[in-house]
């Protein structure tokens, strides 16, 4: 608990809250239909893939940049977090995630907010196959950056891997 007196541990869950909000604001936003037509698949994977990488960039010196409870729970079970950080973590990430569909919410036209970037499995498919589609993602994330910690170059693709399992 020595860490709530820390403002080092502070700055870090005030990044995590701030980054996965913009990564929530920015990716819900690349989702939406903003013009007439179907939703550019590719601009959605490079716009996710893109945010994310800037964003680790941004935070990953100060946070880790963990950006999803997903990968902050990996963190804690390879005892990389200590469970009152990835708690606080996970808690920042919860409400930036609010918070940063709730500004999409607010600032988006009536005619465009739609569902608001809601993903949704195709028909006949079930969501089994959605959450099947998600774990392996998140292992190969948690193991790409698991091996670039200390090398800030490799972080780079990390924003890149993401876009490949949206196409």
């Amino acid at each position: 608990m020595w860490e709530l007196k820390s403002m080092s541990f502070w700055r870090a869950v005030f990044a995590e809250f701030l980054a996965t909000m913009l990564l929530v604001f920015f990716g819900l936003g690349f989702t939406m239909k903003w013009a007439p037509g179907p939703v550019n698949v590719l601009l959605v994977s490079l716009g996710f893939g893109f945010v994310l990488a800037v964003l680790v960039q941004a935070v990953g010196h100060v946070s880790g940049a963990h950006l999803n409870p997903a990968v902050t729970f990996a963190y804690l079970l390879g005892a990389q977090l200590s469970v009152f950080r990835a708690l606080m973590y996970i808690a920042a990430q919860l409400l930036g995630g609010v918070a940063g569909a709730a500004v999409l919410y607010g600032v988006t036209p009536t005619s465009v907010r739609g569902n608001l970037g809601l993903n949704k499995v195709m028909g006949g498919w079930g969501a089994p196959t959605g959450g099947w589609g998600i774990l392996p993602t998140e292992i190969v994330h948690v193991e790409k950056v698991s091996h670039w910690e200390g090398n800030p170059k490799g972080m780079y693709s990390v924003g890149i891997y993401p876009k490949e399992n949206v196409t």
